[in-house]
């Protein structure tokens, strides 16, 4: 996608940002859900595979309250491909998942320049991803019920991961 070509030129040089990258979300509702509270957190731009998205539809339009023509967002080709391009921009992924190596968001010293990567409904973030990923973060929770919905743990990534930014 040249737009994102361009796009990862605009912000190599910048000091501080947060870019939203999102792995295989389907849900229109949660893909607007998204978009809205990725531009009330001052989000940079939302990245996303066209193969493995839902795509910016009118219900994605209507759950995201405009946010999704106030914000930057991009379909990628592939969505791997983009991530190693923000990598050498000097971004640090951080991806959002309860692995080994991952560190509880509250003790997390967040890195100037994130790649917040959220994964899906089904899967999570795919192996690959994973592996690619700098940190892994998880969200510590007390109830019962181990998950969140993608777009309740994207709010708490962001409201946590933008905090410096």
């Amino acid at each position: 996608n040249s737009d994102f070509k361009s796009f990862v030129k605009k912000i190599d040089s910048v000091e501080k940002s947060v870019v939203l990258a999102l792995d295989d979300v389907q849900d229109p509702n949660n893909l607007g859900a998204i978009l809205r509270v990725a531009e009330c957190f001052g989000v940079t731009a939302v990245i996303w595979s066209k193969n493995r998205s839902s795509g910016v539809t009118s219900a994605v339009t209507k759950t995201s309250v405009g946010a999704s023509e106030l914000i930057d967002w991009y379909e990628v080709s592939n969505l791997r491909d983009a991530l190693l391009k923000l990598k050498e921009a000097g971004f640090w992924l951080v991806a959002t998942a309860k692995t080994d190596k991952a560190q509880n968001i509250k003790n997390f010293d967040w890195p100037q320049k994130s790649v917040i990567v959220m994964g899906g409904e089904g899967l999570g973030i795919s192996q690959l991803l994973l592996k690619d990923s700098d940190f892994h973060v998880w969200i510590p929770m007390t109830g019962r019920i181990e998950s969140l919905n993608v777009s309740q743990a994207t709010t708490i990534m962001l409201w946590e991961g933008t905090k410096n930014s």
